[in-house]
C-alpha cells in the first residue's frame, strides 16, 4: 500500500494538532508615549520598573522598531486603524491645513 506525502502529510497534523492548540502564544503589547528609551529593561540605569523589568527578563523584546510617524497621535491612528494615518486624515498632528 503506498501512502501519498500530502496523506501523510494531513495525518501528521491531525495528530499533532491537539498538542499545537495547547501551546497558544501569550501576547502582551505595551504602548506609551513620549517614553524613549526610559524602561530600566532597555537600559536606563535611572528608572524604576520592576514590573516591566521582571516581564522582559521572562519575554522576547523588539529592539528594532519602527513607527509611521514621528509624532504620536498619527503613529497611534496608524497602530489601531492598521492604514497609514495620511490615507484617513489622521497625519496632521493638531493642524487642520494640510
Amino acid at each position: 500500500m503506498k501512502i501519498s506525502k500530502s496523506a501523510l502529510a494531513i495525518c501528521t497534523a491531525l495528530i499533532a494538532a491537539p498538542s499545537l492548540a495547547q501551546e497558544q502564544p501569550n501576547i502582551l503589547f505595551l504602548v506609551a508615549e513620549d517614553l524613549s528609551p526610559r524602561i530600566g529593561a532597555f537600559g536606563d540605569e535611572v528608572a524604576i520598573t520592576p514590573n516591566i523589568d521582571m516581564l522582559a527578563a521572562k519575554s522576547v523584546k523588539d529592539t528594532n522598531v519602527y513607527t509611521t510617524s514621528g509624532v504620536s497621535a498619527p503613529s497611534r491612528a496608524a497602530l489601531i486603524t492598521g492604514v497609514h494615518q495620511n490615507a484617513i486624515g489622521a497625519g496632521g498632528m493638531r493642524t487642520s491645513d494640510y
